[in-house]
């Protein structure tokens, strides 16, 4: 487990978010995956994931919940201990509001803590136009100058994406999304595999598999499959980098509303 220590757990790949009231500064609506079709806000719900790395298992879950001034709270952790020994514990969290277009962020934190301990946040501040990033005791900013997402509420905004638009579920369609972190800013973009039926603790589903494009002689691979049964949520996931795998597999999900 302590390759995957040192690297940034890939959870941020499964989920939901963000709206209104920030869009007096005239945000554009997503356009660059499909038509301008309204995204539908999405559900609440838990869902609990069987993680497996160097030939280790620990639990993860998810949660997305709705809080009352209609923001988004989209959740993610994972803890993995031997002996008593607290190997690596990640939590994530994402806030957001949702649009007809989709995600609008309005913060996130990442905590990391175990073998090695990291802390990182973005603000978006719709005022400024800035995202504020901030990464142990160093911080930068973007400018806010098209719809950005953070690496919670990108997942949230892919799930509504293919659920509004059936067409982006076609195989070799490729979906494109400006992502921030604490560090920089880029485009992360997903090719659609094609359709496949995967075994879960939740049962068979029927899933969309997408793999993450990435330069050419990159030694990381992130495959995603998201089932429709479940309005895209992430049912598995697997990323393989130097040569190890870590993977992600829904056991179980509860929708609340």
């Amino acid at each position: 487990m302590s390759h995957t220590a040192n690297r940034r757990i890939p959870l941020t790949l499964v989920s939901h978010l963000f709206a209104a009231a920030l869009l007096a500064s005239g945000l554009p609506v997503f356009a660059q995956n499909g038509a301008d079709i309204p995204r539908p806000a999405p559900s609440s719900y838990e869902a609990l994931y069987e993680a497996r790395a160097v030939g280790m298992r620990s639990t993860a879950w998810r949660r997305l919940t709705r809080s009352d001034d209609g923001s988004y709270q989209l959740e993610h952790g994972l803890s993995a201990s031997v002996l008593g020994a607290n190997l690596i514990t990640v939590e994530e969290s994402s806030r957001f509001r949702w649009d007809e277009g989709g995600a609008v962020p309005l913060e996130y934190h990442y905590k990391q803590s175990g073998v090695r301990r990291r802390s990182e946040q973005v603000v978006f501040d719709y005022e400024q136009g800035l995202a504020l990033m901030k990464r142990e005791d160093r911080e930068n900013s973007v400018a806010l100058e098209q719809r950005i997402l953070d690496d919670l509420s990108f997942s949230a905004q892919l799930s509504a994406d293919l659920l509004a638009d059936p067409s982006l579920q076609a195989t070799d369609t490729v979906l494109s999304y400006p992502i921030v972190d604490a560090r920089r800013l880029e485009t992360h973009e997903y090719r659609v595999m094609g359709q496949e039926i995967i075994s879960t603790g939740a049962g068979e589903l029927e899933a969309i598999k997408l793999e993450r494009i990435r330069d050419a002689g990159s030694d990381r691979s992130t495959v995603l499959w998201l089932a429709p049964a479940n309005q895209f949520t992430l049912a598995r996931l697997m990323q393989i980098e130097n040569g190890s795998t870590m993977e992600l597999t829904l056991t179980e999900i509860s929708w609340q509303d």
